[in-house]
């Protein structure tokens, strides 16, 4: 992960964990009857949830480490019982009918309340939603299931283990990586650490000055501090190959250009009176650096901000 989101959620918590809430409790309910097609509930799954009910609906890390902890125990306590188990769990945390488009709460009416608008992975793809009611036709971003809902079926929809990214992050790059047993960088959790630096392919005083083509630049991500969960995460995401891209050198050269025409015009008073309200660093520039997390190329954009300042 390049940036932390600690807040991605905030004006849909409420109804997301009042959902995954009111689930697990029809789940619970002494009074239900299982429908004629299936077999009533295993009481080592009814147990379980009771047991893991305040957990996944928690927002707090060692809360979702704790419950993949008892969750591998009564997976071990199933033994050959282990496979309806896990499939009872899968289907009273059904991600698969969460993301179908209904009128009750559903992974579009999610995303549609997402405060960050950048895969926090990569930061190199945007991550719009948006949903025609009428004809039911639209798109969202991914929801990466940090910890695999595969193996761990019972964060399927905890709103702690859905992390809003692009395909290649979430589909191409992460696949089946187990992210419990093999710890990364969670954008929720995690301080950000990664960072940019930057080098002339020909050596020498580093100047913005004097590249003028992207290929003359070597972008380098560095650590704030040494961290093994962070240089999995650069890894794993391949974010070395990505930034090394010379789309990705262009478009940092590119900025790195406005930031330097900004620098030296900012204090001119006539550039200033004939730019009018243009004049102003964000717009010339097309960044706001208090805003970096929702830009595109944000992290590399501060980099460059705050090396040039």
């Amino acid at each position: 992960m390049i940036v932390s989101i600690p807040d991605p959620w905030g004006i849909v918590r409420d109804a997301h964990t009042t959902f995954l809430s009111g689930a697990i409790d029809k789940f619970l309910n002494p009074a239900r009857k299982p429908k004629k097609s299936e077999k009533p509930s295993l009481v080592l799954t009814k147990k379980f949830v009771l047991e893991i009910k305040t957990l996944v609906t928690s927002e707090n890390i060692s809360d979702i480490h704790e419950s993949i902890k008892i969750y591998n125990r009564y997976m071990a306590q199933a033994k050959r019982s282990e496979v309806r188990f896990a499939r009872e769990v899968s289907k009273l945390f059904n991600y698969t009918n969460f993301c179908k488009k209904k009128k009750g709460w559903d992974a579009y009416k999610l995303c549609g309340g997402l405060a960050v608008k950048v895969c926090p992975y990569c930061q190199q793809v945007e991550l719009p939603t948006l949903l025609n009611e009428k004809n039911s036709r639209g798109f969202r971003p991914a929801l990466d299931h940090f910890f695999h809902k595969d193996k761990y079926p019972h964060l399927a929809l905890s709103i702690a283990n859905l992390i809003p990214s692009c395909t290649t992050c979430n589909s191409n790059l992460k696949g089946e990586i187990d992210f419990f047993e093999n710890l990364h960088l969670h954008p929720y959790f995690d301080n950000e650490n990664i960072g940019f630096s930057f080098r002339r392919m020909a050596g020498g005083l580093f100047m913005w000055e004097d590249v003028h083509r992207p290929e003359e630049l070597i972008l380098l991500t560095e650590f704030k501090s040494p961290c093994d969960k962070t240089q999995k995460s650069i890894d794993t995401f391949m974010i070395d190959s990505r930034y090394a891209l010379d789309n990705i050198k262009a478009e940092a050269l590119a900025y790195a250009n406005s930031k330097l025409d900004w620098e030296s015009t900012k204090d001119n008073e006539q550039i200033a009176i004939v730019r009018g309200f243009r004049h102003k660093e964000s717009l010339l520039t097309q960044f706001d650096r208090e805003n970096y997390k929702n830009l595109r190329l944000g992290k590399l954009r501060a980099d460059i901000h705050d090396g040039l300042s």
